[in-house]
């Protein structure tokens, strides 16, 4: 079920699409599903029967579904509901137990997922996808949930530990190439991740996020380390196709305290590590911002992007060190001048 109308009537319409993994690009057909408008009574009614709902919306949208999933524990008992929140950030499932809250969906139960595997269309506004051949969705170990235990969906403790190792080094990283690459003039993301300059730009961050990383969570060094470097592997992958797009659209929440630009930040402040590499990412995230989306945060806009990077980290006051460090890179990217060691005056290759 989603929200977007031409998205369900294309999958009513065609009643199959295909995915292709993996290197080999293998062929899976997808068919015998059901798909339906998120408001529609048919959805409500699918809701109803189904033993698992999944959902993948965006954290900023988990509030939105409140409305739905009331209706849900309605006419049917909370407790047989069961929720896997799928998304990218620090602890879904508070989020969307918080937005249930005093309604008769709060005793849903609510456990939380993780996607590590990159998936995309192959053609923009078509339904074939092409995905990372990655087949593991690591989930929240529940005690009330325990119970359900389906194959290829691990169930992991300390969980919100491994949430924020992905947002702070995968999605960190990630943020790097997107950002870093829209300056360079990229749009594929696989070309910016593989770019000589990004990348060894990454590999300085990368040894900085895997100091704070095991000084923050306590996770072993070689541990860490081998998750980092699953992260390039990855995003270097030519294999894997992607889009700066995809990967930098939503500047405003990917600039937000706890995301994987500033959460990372707060980290290098914290154990005295030199912020000013990400800083350069935040005023690139922040010129994206300008020049592709709203300068828009919560509903309100400002007149200028460093402001909505303070209505996101409300914990920044004006003079913290890091606002002057980004006021400077962001002036010099503006008129297209090098930034530090990297110059943002390319354009994608032939």
């Amino acid at each position: 079920m989603d929200k977007d109308d031409r998205l369900i009537k294309k999958l009513v319409l065609e009643k199959q699409y295909s995915v292709f993994v993996g290197e080999n690009r293998k062929k899976y057909v997808i068919h015998n599903f059901q798909a339906f408008c998120a408001d529609s009574e048919e959805a409500l009614q699918a809701a109803l029967q189904s033993d698992l709902i999944m959902v993948c919306v965006g954290n900023q949208n988990l509030g939105d579904l409140k409305t739905f999933l009331n209706k849900v524990s309605g006419m049917k008992r909370p407790e047989e509901c069961r929720i896997i929140v799928c998304e990218n950030g620090i602890s879904p499932k508070t989020i969307l137990k918080n937005a249930l809250k005093d309604t008769a969906a709060e005793k849903m139960l609510i456990t939380q997922g993780i996607i590590f595997c990159t998936s995309i269309p192959v053609v923009k506004g078509e339904l074939d996808i092409v995905a990372e051949d990655y087949q593991e969705l690591p989930v929240d170990y529940d005690d009330e949930l325990f119970t359900l235990q389906l194959p290829h969906f691990p169930l992991i403790k300390n969980f919100n530990t491994l949430m924020k190792r992905k947002l702070y080094t995968y999605n960190c990283l990630s943020g790097c190439i997107a950002y870093l690459g829209y300056l360079k003039g990229y749009t594929d993301y696989g070309l910016a991740a593989r770019d000589s300059e990004i990348l060894a730009f990454c590999e300085d961050i990368r040894t900085k996020l895997d100091d704070v990383m095991c000084r923050e969570t306590h996770v072993a060094c070689e541990e860490q380390r081998a998750f980092s470097d699953k992260a390039l592997k990855k995003f270097t992958n030519c294999l894997i196709v992607d889009t700066i797009e995809k990967n930098a659209r939503a500047a405003s929440r990917k600039i937000s305290a706890d995301e994987r630009l500033m959460g990372p930040m707060q980290l290098f402040f914290k154990y005295g590590i030199d912020t000013k590499p990400l800083c350069k990412v935040v005023a690139a995230a922040l010129y994206y911002m300008e020049k592709e989306e709203s300068l828009e945060y919560k509903g309100r806009t400002y007149g200028d992007s460093l402001c909505v990077l303070q209505a996101a980290n409300p914990s920044l006051e004006a003079d913290n060190p890091i606002i002057p460090v980004v006021r400077e890179y962001l002036d010099k990217i503006r008129p297209g001048v090098a930034v530090g060691e990297l110059d943002f005056r390319g354009n994608e290759p032939a």
